[in-house]
């Protein structure tokens, strides 16, 4: 109950952001801290755009194996109007979505890659070698099961 009311909350959050001008506000990131605390041990969720060239675009969560390849976890889905939170692995993944995840900071650059590929990353040091090698691991795999 409490993991689902998180996501709930992620949700609305979510949808609040979209529907600001410049994608984010107090109030959402407020929002967002509160979800933290009702999920404590998640992480603090952050929000993730999928890029149309990310290789998880067309992939359910289940075969993605995201907490499983990377630690991080969905935990709710923004697509258009409609709000998914604490989504099934059966949900689909498509270019344009906005994923609400949580989980450790290196598992969040790791997420954040596979999801925008083409963000720049790592320009404040914050990204390791190890990280960048955790993406093109994962990235790989995708490329290979697409086959």
């Amino acid at each position: 109950g409490h993991a689902r009311a998180g996501a709930q909350i992620i949700a609305s959050a979510l949808a609040q952001q979209m529907a600001s001008t410049d994608g984010s506000s107090d109030a959402d990131t407020s929002r967002l801290k509160l979800a933290n605390t009702m999920v404590p041990g998640l992480g603090e969720p952050v929000a993730i755009r999928v890029a149309p060239e990310s290789l998880a675009a067309g992939r359910s969560l289940a075969s993605l194996n995201l907490r499983g390849t990377t630690g991080a976890t969905v935990l709710a889905i923004r697509r258009g109007d409609e709000q998914i939170p604490n989504p099934l692995g059966r949900e689909v993944i498509y270019a344009g979505d906005l994923l609400a995840i949580a989980g450790e900071r290196d598992a969040l650059a790791v997420a954040r890659g596979v999801f925008a590929p083409n963000l720049p990353r790592g320009t404040d040091g914050s990204e390791s070698a190890e990280i960048e090698a955790d993406i093109q691991a994962v990235n790989e795999v995708l490329r290979m099961r697409r086959v």
